[in-house]
């Protein structure tokens, strides 16, 4: 009996640790254009500003980007291309219940 309640405590212990180290992310998508003509930017690097993380990506020829497996929580994104000034969004909010949309 005891052997049994030992057993069941540490299968306990071991699903509850393994369940805290589990992140779930979410993806953050969208398009880049030029804000004064709406012209469609390709090539702009799209990043996670975060120092505990490194996610970027370049978007399409039709300007579109997706950076996944991104971390639930507040995010900053930003965004370069050749020729224009440095974007950073702030405090974007990625939920677990659906992607994020950006229009940059």
């Amino acid at each position: 009996m005891k052997r049994t309640i030992i057993f069941i405590s540490l299968l306990v212990s071991f699903i509850l640790s393994n369940a805290q180290q589990t992140s779930f992310t979410q993806t953050i998508k969208g398009i880049v254009t030029d804000e004064q003509s709406g012209n469609i930017l390709s090539n702009s690097t799209v990043s996670i500003d975060n120092a505990a993380l490194q996610l970027n990506t370049i978007s399409d020829d039709k300007g579109n980007f997706k950076l996944q497996h991104v971390p639930i929580g507040r995010q900053q994104v930003r965004v370069s291309a050749v020729g224009y000034e440095e974007t950073l969004i702030a405090n974007i909010e990625v939920t677990s219940s659906k992607e994020v949309v950006l229009e940059i």
